[in-house]
């Protein structure tokens, strides 16, 4: 989802309302695999992003396929010679 989609969704509501909103960047979702993939780039996030639909799940859950996700698409380092 793009933020710009978020933030007009958000509008239905009342500012002072109270919500929960998780939500994971390309950024973060690199740091997972820093040790042992290459960054995502845009392309390979936004298949990331599609493959997650717009489905309910549960937030474990969604984070589960998010790693699963972005580990299909990150290229793996080279392994290190000794």
């Amino acid at each position: 989802m793009k933020i710009k989609q978020l933030l007009e969704d958000l509008k239905a509501y009342d500012p002072e309302d109270e919500v929960i909103v998780g939500y994971w960047t390309k950024d973060l979702v690199n740091e997972w695999f820093e040790d042992t993939h290459k960054p995502l780039t845009d392309t390979q996030w936004k298949v990331v992003v599609d493959g997650i639909g717009l489905d309910p799940m549960q937030f474990e859950e969604l984070g589960e396929l998010i790693q699963e996700l972005a580990s299909e698409q990150a290229e793996e380092l080279p392994e290190e010679e000794e």
